[in-house]
C-alpha cells in the first residue's frame, strides 16, 4: 500500500482561487459569510454581487454572518485530514459563533 504524503499548510498560503473553484457550484445557494479566523488572523468568504470572494480581515461582518475559529494546528490536521469537521465538534474542539 502506497503512503500518502502531505505537506502541512503553511501561513499565508493564499487559498483564494481553489476555494473560489469549489464555491461556484454553490452559487445558488443562501450561504451566510463566513469568518475564518486561525491563530488571531482573519479571512472572510462571502458573496459579492453573486460572486464568492475571500478576504482578508472580518469583512462585511456587519451582516449575519457565521465565525469560526481554530489554531493553525487544527487547520493543518484538516487540510491534512488528520481530522474532521465532525471529529472536531464532537471532541469539543471546534469554537463556532457569531
Amino acid at each position: 500500500m502506497a503512503k500518502r504524503t502531505k505537506q502541512p499548510a503553511q501561513a499565508g498560503q493564499d487559498w483564494s482561487a481553489p476555494a473560489a473553484e469549489l464555491l461556484a457550484d454553490a452559487a445558488d445557494l443562501p450561504l451566510r459569510p463566513l469568518v475564518l479566523t486561525v491563530d488571531g488572523r482573519s479571512w472572510t468568504l462571502r458573496r459579492v454581487d453573486g460572486t464568492f470572494v475571500i478576504e482578508q480581515g472580518e469583512v462585511g461582518t456587519d451582516e449575519k454572518h457565521v465565525a469560526v475559529r481554530l489554531t493553525g494546528q487544527q487547520l493543518d490536521d484538516l487540510i491534512t485530514d488528520q481530522v474532521t469537521p465532525v471529529g472536531l465538534m464532537t471532541g469539543g474542539l471546534l469554537d463556532v459563533g457569531p
